[in-house]
């Protein structure tokens, strides 16, 4: 899995929600995900009612690598929550983490340097375009109609 520092995944948008890793070198014990994490106008980073954060915490952005026999026990695990449902959102993170907690799966974390670029917001499209096109010279990636 590949991990960012916390501090250069946020949206100057809105707030987002991060899976922050408690991690043993470079093996993954667990993904904590918080929701509404955002940096305040003091310059500190909130989140889940965490806070502050430390910008440098390692976070995982959904980037996972998973062998083919990842995925029986990722499918046991959502049949179990939505058997079980009442509004709310079952997150990878989370099932990853209950299947590391559970011993199903092992994962292992490389730190990859540099800003997360992605979108959250429809507002993150122009900085998040800008930031290709200066690193790859691509042309946009979408036109508004």
């Amino acid at each position: 899995m590949a991990t960012y520092q916390l501090g250069a995944t946020l949206s100057g948008s809105g707030p987002v929600n991060r899976a922050l890793c408690v991690l043993d070198g470079d093996n993954v014990l667990e993904l904590k995900e918080l929701r509404g994490v955002a940096r305040a106008k003091d310059g500190k980073i909130y989140g889940g009612g965490d806070g502050p954060l430390e910008p440098t915490l390692p976070t995982a952005m959904n980037f996972f690598y998973f062998a083919g026999d990842f995925f029986g026990p990722l499918a046991a695990d959502g049949e179990k929550f939505f058997s079980r449902w009442s509004g709310g959102e079952w997150g990878l993170p989370g099932a990853v983490s209950r299947l590391i907690g559970k011993k199903m799966i092992s994962m292992g974390a490389a730190a990859v340097g540099g800003p997360w670029c992605g979108v959250t917001y429809g507002s993150d499209g122009p900085a998040v375009e800008r930031a290709i096109g200066e690193t790859y010279g691509a042309a946009p990636l979408w036109r508004n109609a």
